[in-house]
């Protein structure tokens, strides 16, 4: 992997993306979103999913708002379930010309320099980095959630379900039953972990090039700045007013910086638009099911809630964090237009290194409902948002 080209590299990981959307019906990176019998199966084990989930709430509401609370602990994952859906079925072409576009840069850059290559490879290790931490996470929480109620009924033969509802019409205290119900959540719970995966990698993957593009700039940046401090050695030892003779150089690398400033900017505008009620969705359900299972264990202990908790917790800083690295990113590009010896520049130059310029202050940042920036604040003030659904109950819990 070391020696493969960072294109490569790229391909290989939007492939393993597209392989686990495909088990679940939904080739992501086909040139058209063709629905198969795979989808079929993941659309009945999400309806069923959210249909016995609603029913159960309904139940639990005559009973008492706590098991009513427990029941739609994790009812924020069909929030965010249903935005991932909705985000590969509307944006499919978007999502696809985005992977292409980003893999025709890398095959481009990767030949223009090493440094470009290294900047490149060092993005790519910032995914796979990252996608560590995603798939790990998933792994062992999904298997510990699931393991619960073996693990309960072995301790003290306590009826524990691995997701919190139970079927109409099979009983779980017969056996049968119970293991039934059991693995019917099980196939729900291995789809829901597969399709969360799906819907990190490929944010992550987008977000992540956005801080591949501005390490590229600030490069580009640098070496402007080397052939306008040749420029000024050069007009010590000249004739006053003579010209520059590699003023053409000049021009290259400012356009060259301009264009590619340009291309950062439409690429962080086409990430925002295609992604933007994905990205809402995994926050603000993240939110509720923190907000859902940090209720339910005031009340009394709930193992399956506490690792959801964390789950959820860790997804949603994952993105914040993120978030958070990309405004740092653009101060840094902003940073860097700022130091350009712009003093060196001749009058027509000026006048585009204005505009870019311009630009750089006020780039589009990630939002999300069209207000909050995708940052680690956001992802209190998402926690905020769910609070009056729950604070008025606090102390019925």
């Amino acid at each position: 992997t070391i020696n493969m080209q960072p294109s490569r590299r790229f391909q290989e990981i939007a492939e393993s993306i597209s392989y686990y959307a495909e088990s679940l019906g939904m080739p992501i990176l086909s040139p058209r979103l063709v629905i198969n019998y795979r989808f079929g199966v993941t659309s009945i084990a999400v309806t069923s999913y959210a249909l016995f989930s609603f029913l159960w709430i309904f139940k639990k509401a005559d009973e008492s708002w706590t098991e009513c609370l427990k029941a739609t602990m994790m009812m924020g994952g069909m929030i965010s379930g249903g935005g991932e859906v909705l985000t590969l079925v509307l944006k499919h072409s978007e999502i696809v010309r985005l992977f292409d576009n980003t893999r025709q840069v890398f095959e481009e850059y990767q030949e223009r320099a090493a440094n470009y290559a290294d900047a490149l490879n060092v993005g790519i290790d910032r995914v796979v980095y990252i996608s560590k931490w995603i798939r790990n996470g998933y792994v062992v929480s999904y298997i510990l959630m699931t393991s619960i109620p073996l693990l309960c009924l072995a301790y003290d033969g306590s009826r524990v379900t691995i997701l919190p509802y139970e079927i109409p019409g099979i009983s779980p205290d017969s056996n049968s039953g119970y293991i039934l119900i059991n693995l019917i959540q099980l196939v729900s719970m291995i789809i829901s972990a597969i399709g969360f995966y799906v819907g990190d990698m490929l944010v992550t993957l987008v977000l992540t090039q956005i801080l591949t593009f501005a390490d590229i700039l600030v490069i580009k940046v640098s070496q402007l700045n080397k052939v306008l401090a040749l420029k000024a050695e050069a007009r010590l030892t000249s004739l006053v007013g003579a010209p520059y003779a590699n003023e053409n150089d000049v021009e290259i690398h400012l356009i060259d910086t301009i264009k590619w400033h340009q291309l950062l900017t439409d690429y962080c505008k086409m990430v925002d638009d295609t992604y933007k009620l994905l990205i809402t969705c995994q926050v603000l359900a993240s939110a509720f099911s923190m907000l859902t299972t940090f209720c339910v264990n005031l009340n009394a202990l709930d193992f399956i809630g506490v690792i959801y908790f964390l789950v959820s917790t860790y997804k949603m800083m994952l993105f914040c964090l993120v978030g958070t690295k990309i405004e740092y990113a653009y101060d840094e590009v902003y940073e860097s237009i700022c130091n350009i010896s712009w003093h060196e520049l001749n009058g027509s130059q000026r006048k585009m290194f204005a505009l870019m310029l311009k630009k750089a202050q006020s780039t589009e940042i990630m939002v999300m409902l069209g207000i909050l920036p995708l940052s680690v604040r956001t992802a209190l003030q998402a926690s905020c948002f769910w609070l009056p659904l729950f604070v008025p109950h606090t102390h019925r819990v």
